[in-house]
């Protein structure tokens, strides 16, 4: 964390992830970009935020939402905001990988999901048009 407290402005902190259960899968995650996270949901659950960034979104974890999908809607509301991440090149946090989890199944069992969220955020997904 000592990196971390160099860039006092760093108001976003994550790592690499290792998946244990049905796969021991390393995840080495991308640098943070705008792009990837609208088209592929959000960055590993145990990322750290500042508490500035909480209250700079309008709804959090919105639990209104249907079938879940909160953490996704919460890190579109991010990308409205200045981020300043800062990425730990290190495996350090494991997340339990199951084949049939609702992330991994999400496109499939709930189709509707990618459709509402633009609509939620259609600033984020501009319409395109093509003749």
């Amino acid at each position: 964390m000592e990196r971390v407290a160099a860039v006092p402005r760093t108001n976003l902190v994550y790592a690499n992830q290792q998946f244990f259960g049905e796969s021991r899968w390393q995840w080495t995650v991308p640098p943070l970009r705008a792009d990837s996270a609208l088209v592929n949901g959000p960055l590993p659950l145990m990322t750290l935020w500042r508490r500035d960034l909480w209250f700079g979104t309008p709804h959090g974890f919105d639990e209104a939402l249907p079938k879940g999908h909160e953490d996704w809607a919460f890190w579109l509301q991010l990308m409205r905001l200045p981020l300043v991440p800062f990425k730990i090149d290190e495996f350090l946090t494991q997340y339990r990988y199951k084949k049939n989890s609702k992330m991994r199944n999400r496109e499939h069992n709930n189709p509707e999901i990618p459709r509402l969220l633009r609509s939620l955020f259609p600033d984020l997904y501009p319409v395109r048009w093509t003749p």
